[in-house]
């Protein structure tokens, strides 16, 4: 049950993503989940998210990753270069889940538990963000209001922009060390205020209670 839980977690947390998929699929792009040729059940939901379900009663399981470099969901410190396959254990509390290396996440975190945000995120617009060199995202709003483009780059420091109809954010971006400065078009960002950094997660939160657009650099 514990790993039907973490499944749904995953999946109920990237609702923004979901709404955006179904809209290109409904308009004549790719379906939201499509099965992967190689790995027993395995199907990727959008993009960059991999899911390789548990089908038998046991903690083991074989994963199956097509080219490219890859992250654990529920531990994602190690890059895994594929094509690879592999069997691992999955702990009760866990889910075969695995995220693309330059993947921008779009989510509606309302909870504390699933360890990603906090409750007062609700009502804000999460980009989950994995930088790798150049991504582009393009979040349709649930509200139908427009849509926002992201665009994220990684080379000396971690830059993200934000094009088109704003809402207000919390950007939770991977990175591997703290940086010195967060900055919106060039203003610095106070620390603990607009953007805190969490060693343990890797992580560098920046939130914007604004509807606003710009350019953040972390570095």
């Amino acid at each position: 049950m514990a790993g039907n839980h973490n499944r749904e977690r995953v999946i109920r947390q990237g609702g923004s993503d979901r709404a955006r998929r179904f809209r290109t699929s409904h308009r004549g792009g790719k379906p939201l989940m499509r099965p992967l040729d190689k790995g027993k059940y395995h199907y990727l939901f959008g993009d960059d998210l991999l899911v390789a379900p548990i089908y038998r009663d046991s903690e083991t399981s074989e994963v199956v990753l097509p080219a490219g470099k890859w992250r654990y969901w529920f531990n994602d410190a190690e890059v895994i270069e594929g094509p690879k396959t592999f069997t691992r254990n999955f702990p009760m509390d866990e889910y075969p889940v695995y995220v693309r290396d330059g993947a921008i996440l779009p989510m509606n975190v309302r909870r504390d538990y699933t360890g990603i945000g906090a409750k007062d995120w609700e009502g804000m617009l999460a980009l989950n963000i994995y930088p790798a060199a150049d991504s582009r995202f393009t979040v349709h709003h649930t509200d139908n209001p427009g849509q926002l483009t992201v665009t994220v780059k990684k080379d000396q420091g971690v830059s993200v922009k934000l094009e088109g109809v704003a809402k207000p954010h919390v950007l939770r971006v991977l990175v591997d060390v703290k940086p010195a400065s967060v900055t919106r078009d060039g203003a610095p960002l106070a620390e603990g205020t607009d953007w805190t950094h969490d060693a343990e997660k890797r992580r560098v939160v920046v939130k914007c209670p604004l509807a606003a657009t710009g350019q953040y650099v972390i570095r």
